[in-house]
């Protein structure tokens, strides 16, 4: 179910094809309970011990991300640069731009259809929109770390997510406060803030799906 395909022709890695409810059950069996305060005890470790590498690369993220279309390819660079650095594995500046190299398409598709859905959630009603932004939040996530193909993602993400929906939706809302705190303190406050809720979602994902095995990226 892990393994991935090399395009040599195009010198592309190509999504797997998983069996989406084995994909589910194993990761409902092998996930760990979300714990929100060992996410942020474990998020502030993690970006104090090098905070400047950390606040540097998200600014420089955040400053590509303002470019439409391109922000899905560098969501997909971040989730896979802030996964590796809590695995303990190499990382580097080049590594925010993965998308452009892995799963081009299925990061675009992700977001062009996480976008439109969410807006015509929020348009029609405020509930709608946030829960689809709740239940597609790994999404890049499991792009990058299981080379998977956005609907399956997508479709995953969700069920996952729905198993785990009252703890995650209360880690959103910590989220939300500290970046609402983050905008009191002007910019200053926000860029400080930014690199620890990217840390804090990386560590989210990695208790609930990190049991799966993954394919290794050659």
């Amino acid at each position: 179910m892990n393994n991935f395909q090399r395009n040599n022709s195009q010198n592309r890695v190509e999504p797997v094809q998983v069996d989406v409810p084995a994909f589910v059950a194993e990761a409902i069996r092998t996930g760990q309970p979300l714990d929100i305060g060992k996410c942020w005890s474990r998020a502030w470790t993690l970006v104090m011990s090098d905070y400047g590498t950390f606040l540097g690369y998200t600014l420089l993220a955040n400053l590509c991300m303002q470019v439409f279309v391109l922000n899905f390819i560098i969501f997909g660079g971040l989730a896979y640069y802030f996964l590796g650095r809590i695995r303990n594995e190499r990382r580097e500046m080049s590594d925010l731009f993965i998308g452009f190299q892995y799963m081009t398409m299925p990061l675009i598709f992700a977001g062009l259809i996480q976008t439109v859905a969410v807006s015509f959630g929020f348009l029609f009603c405020i509930l709608p929109g946030l829960y689809l932004a709740l239940i597609w939040l790994f999404s890049w996530h499991l792009i990058v770390d299981h080379r998977l193909n956005f609907w399956d993602a997508m479709e995953i993400s969700r069920q996952v997510t729905n198993h785990h929906f009252g703890a995650v939706l209360l880690l959103w809302l910590t989220s939300c406060v500290l970046i609402f705190t983050g905008f009191l303190c002007l910019l200053i406050g926000l860029i400080f803030v930014v690199p620890f809720v990217w840390a804090m979602w990386a560590y989210a994902y990695e208790d609930i799906f990190g049991g799966i095995k993954r394919p290794q990226l050659t």
